[in-house]
């Protein structure tokens, strides 16, 4: 006992050293609760979830979808594939396979050794009880989760999401315990270990949290076991910790498993691909929560539905044969056929309509799909004379009359047909288009090729209304500077080093004399993961521990 009190007083000074005076008081106080606190019991009252899925009955793809073709990228080492996502029995069953896979990331293209599992929801949501019941993998290096997440690849309204996050998680390596967790505006480090008293991997149990502005509760079984809080108040104790914020984000819910690289190895356990089980289990999702679009849909055209298209003579489309669609045209029909388009290329097929549209408003396509997979087709009425990168005109849009996404920010209407159906398009538009561009099946923000068949006729336009000028649309900043990097290589402990890392974008200056790197950088975003290194090898050698003291010479805070 005695040597471990003085292990413990030990590892309170380097913490103590290590941190800001503030940091000290929450880490001293966190350590003894986790360590010496009691157990709180907690009396919050029962979740009251209701279904959102019950995976006894078919899936509707507009609740809850599956992932495909895309990565999280830093220590995940897997793509995205809906083949990974299972129904039968009553369950969803999410696997992993051992396969090259690649996917972009950060504007490049990255391999990985697996493709995993991943459901989400379509809509957003917000505070309320959320609950699954689920069997996690006791498979080494893996992870079976269920969370509610967004950030800022979600733009809502045209503004990056904080990167806002509730986690329920097992580590494949032990799965008689479970880690909750949460991230406030992309800063984590709450995880918290609770010792189930039972292996999660030998049957189903529930697992949910209820979300407040000011506390979330995790339960087990319908027990409440673990709070954080922020009210200075409550009493704390090893299950009961005070925060200062939580998230407060509207996120999608998602559902997955997946294998960690060598990076996360000594948090998950290594990974070798030796699958010893069936993969994460699920049985159904709840949430007592409303769900929402994160953009909901434009209302349709004012008054655009009143129009008897049928009265009016369509046009003979133009469209030319471009890269990787070949066109065929017939009358008033064109007929376009496309292989290996990739779902993130954006390549349009266009053409003219400057005559058409100088008192219109509104246009009209019927389009069929022939393939045997969904459709999407992005239209965009493009002007090439607007500021920004949104050099789209539309307003709004209908498919068979019910309201489809408009994006007011970036530009396009988007359409999903699905395979064998014929569909009516009808978008609205602002003054200024000079072309009408198609988007087939290349402005599905995923990596995946596809090859299809359609056919575009009945292409018409008419006038309802007022015609609106655009405003600009965003644009990327303008050009970015890259810092200019001096001298990379400076004196520690009398070694010389190198650093180095994503010298493109951080300016790196090293300064013998008073010992110090001076790091300048212009736009960097976040989830790049972008870094400056350093080349320790020889000064670290026969050393455990690192200090680095660091100075933000900027107006904003810097993680």
């Amino acid at each position: 006992m005695k040597r471990r009190i003085l292990s413990m007083i030990a590892l309170m000074l380097v913490v103590m050293i290590s941190l800001s005076s503030c940091g000290v008081v929450d880490a001293i106080k966190d350590f003894f609760n986790k360590n010496f606190g009691e157990e709180i019991a907690l009396t919050d009252a029962p979740l009251n979830a209701q279904k959102l899925v019950d995976f006894a009955e078919p899936v509707d793809p507009s609740v809850l979808f599956e992932s495909d073709g895309w990565t999280n990228g830093d220590v995940f080492n897997v793509v995205w594939k809906k083949s990974n996502v299972h129904y039968e029995n009553g369950i969803m069953r999410l696997g992993i396979t051992q396969e090259k896979a690649t996917a972009w990331l950060n504007d490049a293209e990255v391999e990985y050794d697996y493709t995993a599992g991943e459901a989400r929801t379509q809509n957003y949501y917000h505070y309320g009880d959320y609950e699954v019941s689920m069997k996690p993998s006791a498979n080494a290096g893996t992870a079976s989760t269920f969370f509610v997440c967004t950030g800022p690849y979600d733009l809502k309204d045209g503004v990056p999401n904080a990167h806002d996050e509730i986690d329920i998680e097992f580590l494949g390596k032990d799965t008689t315990h479970v880690q909750f967790n949460f991230f406030v505006d992309g800063v984590g480090g709450n995880e918290y270990m609770y010792d189930l008293g039972f292996d999660a991997s030998e049957e189903f149990h529930t697992y949910g949290f209820r979300w407040e502005p000011d506390a979330i509760t995790w339960f087990v079984d319908g027990e409440p076991v673990y709070k954080v809080t922020t009210d200075a108040n409550a009493q704390e104790g090893k299950n009961v910790r005070i925060v200062g914020k939580l998230p407060s984000t509207a996120g999608r819910m998602l559902a997955n498993y997946w294998c960690g690289n060598e990076r996360a190895w000594a948090w998950m356990g290594a990974y070798h691909g030796e699958l010893k089980d069936q993969g994460t289990e699920y049985k159904w999702i709840a949430t007592s929560a409303e769900g929402a679009p994160l953009n909901p849909p434009a209302e349709p055209p004012v008054g655009g539905e009143e129009i008897d298209w049928t009265t009016i003579e369509p046009i003979a489309p133009t469209f030319p044969t471009a890269e990787k669609y070949v066109v065929a045209i017939d009358g008033n029909k064109a007929n376009v056929t496309y292989t290996d388009v990739g779902g993130s290329e954006y390549k349009p097929i266009e053409m003219d309509v400057t005559d058409l549209v100088a008192d219109k408003n509104l246009v009209h396509l019927v389009v069929t799909n022939n393939g045997t997979e969904t459709v999407n087709v992005r239209v965009n009425m493009f002007d090439p004379t607007l500021t920004g990168d949104n050099k789209a005109t539309n307003i709004s849009a209908t498919m068979n009359g019910e309201p489809v996404r408009t994006d007011l920010e970036w530009g396009g209407s988007f359409f999903d047909i699905p395979a064998g159906e014929t569909a009516e398009l009808v978008v609205q538009f602002g003054a200024g288009a000079t072309k009408l561009q198609l988007m087939i099946d290349s402005s599905r923000n995923d990596s995946t090729l596809r090859s299809g068949d359609i056919t575009v006729e009945d292409i018409k336009f008419a006038k309802h209304g007022d015609i609106v000028t655009p405003e600009p649309g965003p644009d990327d900043g303008g050009e970015v500077t890259t810092p200019e990097s001096g001298d990379c290589t400076g004196l520690i402990d009398g070694v010389e080093v190198t650093f180095g890392g994503n010298k493109e974008v951080y300016g790196i200056n090293v300064n013998d004399e008073d010992n110090t790197v001076n790091i300048a950088y212009n736009k960097v975003s976040t989830n790049t993961y972008l870094n400056v290194n350093a080349g320790v090898a020889a000064v670290a050698a026969g050393k455990t521990e690192v200090g680095v003291k660091i100075r933000n010479n900027g107006t904003e805070t810097v993680y």
